[in-house]
């Protein structure tokens, strides 16, 4: 809307379907009692939305440095926080988070600005939401938390819907025609 492009029907048709999901996965946090943590989704969700919106209106700048030095920042500021009792990590902590700021965080929102200058701000917006779904199954598979099995068809809706809208569009004349113009 504010980029002034038009968003195909099947987008709008695959965002319904996925929202649906998602409000069942929320509908499910209410239920039980989190909804702190998807009400902070939701907020990241919207930020991330206008995010997508700007990288897309400006495809022709390289942003990837812009959002590096906004990580290392945060990275700064949170590793003083951090070191500070009573949150301090303790030795493996340290591993896994230089791991993850240093290489997965870094490529992650790389590819992530990246992306809107190749597929509209919906499909990246859609994209991401795959990470919405797997993250409770990293956190089952780290902790042990089982999520409950209203999450989980709320997931599988998202993630099939998903799978169908991405290869009907990489498969379909339009679809197959962008692929390789821009690859």
């Amino acid at each position: 809307m504010f980029l002034g492009e038009r968003v195909r029907v099947e987008t709008w048709a695959a965002t319904l379907v996925v929202l649906g999901g998602i409000a069942i996965v929320f509908w499910d946090g209410l239920a039980r009692g989190t909804w702190d943590g998807d009400l902070a989704g939701l907020v990241t969700a919207l930020c991330l939305a206008g995010n997508f919106t700007i990288l897309r209106h400006r495809k022709h700048i390289d942003m990837v440095p812009a959002t590096a030095l906004g990580g290392f920042i945060a990275a700064g500021f949170l590793l003083v926080i951090g070191a500070a009792a009573p949150l301090a990590p303790d030795g493996r902590d340290w591993l896994v988070l230089a791991v993850l700021g240093f290489f997965v965080v870094p490529v992650a929102f790389g590819l992530i600005t990246i992306g809107p200058r190749y597929i509209t701000a919906p499909e990246v917006g859609l994209l991401m939401l795959v990470e919405t779904v797997l993250g409770p199954l990293w956190v089952w598979l780290a902790l042990g938390e089982r999520a409950s099995a209203l999450s989980l068809t709320g997931g599988a809706v998202v993630l099939v819907t998903l799978a169908v809208y991405f290869t009907w569009r990489l498969r379909g004349p339009r679809g197959v025609a962008a692929a390789q113009s821009s690859g």
